[in-house]
C-alpha cells in the first residue's frame, strides 16, 4: 500500500532534518529534497512532528516505513504497537541514540469522548466496582476511516500498565489491567453504550459518555453536550430494571456545575439517571456507590 502524500511527508521530514541519518540514508535525503522539505528545520519540531504522524498511521503505513527503514520484520501478526515499537528502534539504531519511550500527547484544553470512556473503564476496573470485563465501544465518530482511532487507544492503555491479551491485528480485543481478573475488551460498533460494566447478577452500569472543552468557554458547548447525552439516555429502550444508567463527562469547571445541577433536577432523579464527571487526575465522581468521591 502506497503511503498519502500527508504521510510520506511526516516521516520524511522527521527522518531527513537530522544530519547524521541525511549521512547514512542518501536515499531519504533524495527523497526529501524532491518533497521540498527544509533541511535546516529543528530537530525537535521534526521528532513532535513524527510522534504525532506516529500515533496516526495505520499498520500498512507503519510497514511501509519499516521497509523503507530496511527493517527485517520477524512477527508477521505484530500488533500496531509493536509496529510503532519497531519503528522507534530502527530510527534510534539509524540516529546512533538509544530509543526512550513516547507518552501520549493529550490535548490540554480538551478531553474526547474515548478517553472518557477508557479513564472510566479502567476506574471501574481498577476500583474493581465491575464483576466481569468492560466493554468501551468506539463509534463511527471516533475513528479514522474502517479501523484507525482519532484517539490512541492501545498506547493510552499500555501507559496506564495494560496489556493486550489476544484479540484482533489492530486496537480491538481485550486488555489486562496491571490487577485483577477482569480484561477491558476495546471495540467499534453502533450498541448504544459508550462503557458497559457488570455490576452484579442481571445488574449493569451502562454509560452515555461525551467529549468537550477542560477550559472554560463563552460557547454553549458543554451545556449542548450534557443535554444531548441526557437525551440519548432518557430515550433508551434497552434498560432492564437492575441496571444503573449514566452519562459521562469531562470535569472541567463548567461541566462540573452542570452536572451538579442535573443531579437536582427531580424528573432526572425520578428516572435513575447518574451524571458522572471524569477528572484527568484519574478519579471519577458522581458513581453511584458509597465509597466513591463525591463531586
Amino acid at each position: 500500500m502506497l503511503m498519502s502524500e500527508h504521510s510520506k511527508r511526516s516521516n520524511l521530514i522527521a527522518f531527513a532534518t537530522e544530519a547524521r541519518l541525511l549521512q547514512s540514508d542518501p536515499r531519504l535525503a533524495r527523497l526529501a529534497r524532491v518533497n521540498g522539505i527544509d533541511p535546516t528545520a529543528t530537530q525537535a519540531g521534526a521528532e513532535q512532528e513524527f510522534e504525532t504522524w506516529l500515533q496516526y498511521a495505520d499498520m500498512d503505513e507503519l510497514t511501509d516505513l519499516l521497509e523503507t527503514l530496511h527493517t527485517p520484520r520477524r512477527d508477521p501478526y505484530a500488533t500496531r504497537e509493536q509496529l510503532i515499537g519497531e519503528v522507534r528502534d530502527s530510527v534510534a539504531k539509524l540516529l546512533g541514540r538509544p530509543a526512550r519511550p513516547r507518552k501520549v500527547t493529550l490535548d490540554a484544553q480538551r478531553m474526547s469522548r474515548t478517553e472518557v470512556s477508557l479513564r472510566l473503564a479502567t476506574y471501574l476496573l481498577g476500583h474493581e466496582y465491575a464483576t466481569a470485563d468492560v466493554q468501551v465501544m468506539l463509534g463511527k465518530d471516533q475513528l479514522r476511516g474502517v479501523n484507525r482511532t482519532r484517539f490512541p487507544v492501545e498506547q493510552f492503555l499500555t501507559e496506564h500498565g495494560f496489556t493486550r491479551a489476544g484479540g484482533e491485528s489492530d486496537w480491538q480485543g481485550p486488555y489486562r489491567p496491571p490487577t485483577g481478573s477482569h480484561a477491558l475488551i476495546v471495540t467499534a460498533g453502533r450498541k448504544a453504550w459508550d462503557v458497559t460494566a457488570p455490576l452484579a447478577p442481571d445488574s449493569r452500569i451502562l454509560v452515555y459518555a461525551g467529549g468537550g472543552p477542560l477550559e472554560e468557554t463563552r460557547s454553549s458547548t458543554e451545556s449542548r453536550v450534557l443535554g444531548a447525552l441526557i437525551g440519548h439516555a432518557v430515550r433508551d429502550t434497552k434498560v432492564q430494571p437492575l441496571d444503573v444508567l449514566a452519562v459521562a463527562i469531562p470535569r472541567s469547571k463548567r461541566m462540573r456545575k452542570l452536572a451538579q445541577e442535573a443531579r437536582k433536577a427531580p424528573r432526572l432523579g425520578a428516572a435513575g439517571l447518574q451524571v458522572v464527571t471524569v477528572d484527568r487526575t484519574g478519579d471519577v465522581y458522581g458513581l453511584p456507590f458509597f465509597d466513591g468521591p463525591l463531586d
